[in-house]
C-alpha cells in the first residue's frame, strides 16, 4: 500500500509532499515500512516554457523478518525471534519538461541498509525515463498520444519498459511490455480533482498463467489548483 500528499509552495518556490509506503508479504514473514519527505523546486527557463525540477527525498526504512514463519533444512545459525532493521536513506533526482516532451533521471538507496543485520548497504538503483505527448493533451473532447520509455537499472539487474497511453476527453487507456517478458495494461479515468487508474500486469510466459498477474488501483485528489508552473501545466 502508498499513500502520498504533495503540495506546492509558492514562499519556496517548489513542492513538498511526504508519503508512506507498507508491504506484507510471505503472510507477514517479510513486512517493510518506509516514511519519507521530499522537496523538489521549480525552475522555470526559456521564458517560462520550459521547467526543470531537481528533488530530493529523505526516508525512514524499517524492515521485518519474522524466521518462525520460514522453514529450513537446517535452520542452525538462524535467529528464531523476529529482526527489525531501521536505516536511512536519501534519493535524488531531476525532471525536466515541457508540453511537448518530458525527461528525468532518479538515484535511489544512497545510504540504506540491506535486509539483514549481516548484510552491507543495498545496491544503488537508477531509473531514467524519457516521453513525448502527441496530439493536445489538455484539451476538452481532444485525443493525444503519449509514448515513453523508462529504464531501471541495479546491480546486476536491467529492465526496460516501452509503453504508450493514449487519452480522449478525460478517460486513458495503456499499454506496455518490459524485456522480463511483462505486459502492462492500464486503463483511467482524470479530471481536475480527481483521478482514479486500474493497472494489470501479467508475465508473458507460462509464469503468467501460474501466477495470475498482479493488480494495482490508485486514486488521488487535487485540492484548490491554482498554481500552474511554467504556465502550461
Amino acid at each position: 500500500s502508498f499513500v502520498s500528499y504533495d503540495q506546492y509552495v509558492k514562499i519556496i518556490h517548489g513542492g513538498i509532499g511526504v508519503n508512506y509506503f507498507r508491504e506484507y508479504s510471505g503472510n507477514g514473514t517479510f513486512q517493510t515500512n518506509c516514511f519519507s519527505g521530499i522537496y523538489a523546486p521549480h525552475f522555470p527557463v526559456f521564458k517560462n516554457r520550459f521547467v526543470i525540477r531537481p528533488s530530493f527525498q529523505g526516508t525512514y526504512v524499517q524492515k521485518k523478518i519474522d524466521w518462525q514463519k520460514m522453514t529450513f533444512g537446517n535452520a542452525q545459525g538462524y535467529s528464531p525471534n523476529q529482526e527489525v532493521i531501521t536505516s536511512p536513506d536519501i534519493s535524488a533526482g531531476i525532471l525536466s519538461y515541457n508540453k511537448r516532451f518530458n525527461a528525468g533521471l532518479a538515484i535511489f538507496h544512497l545510504v540504506e541498509k540491506g535486509f539483514l543485520s549481516t548484510e552491507g548497504m543495498l545496491p544503488i538503483k537508477y531509473v531514467a525515463h524519457v516521453g513525448t505527448t502527441i496530439g493536445e493533451a489538455d484539451s476538452v473532447r481532444s485525443f493525444s498520444c503519449s509514448p515513453s520509455v523508462l529504464f531501471t537499472s541495479q546491480q546486476d539487474f536491467r529492465n526496460l519498459v516501452i509503453s504508450c497511453a493514449a487519452k480522449y476527453d478525460k478517460y486513458l487507456i495503456g499499454v506496455g511490455y518490459s524485456n522480463a517478458d511483462q505486459i502492462i495494461t492500464s486503463i483511467g479515468f482524470r479530471s481536475n480533482t480527481v483521478s482514479l487508474a486500474y493497472s494489470y500486469d501479467i508475465a508473458a510466459s507460462e509464469l503468467g498463467i501460474v501466477t495470475g498477474g498482479s493488480h494495482e488501483l490508485s486514486f488521488s485528489l487535487s485540492f484548490n489548483r491554482k498554481h500552474k508552473p511554467a504556465g502550461f501545466l
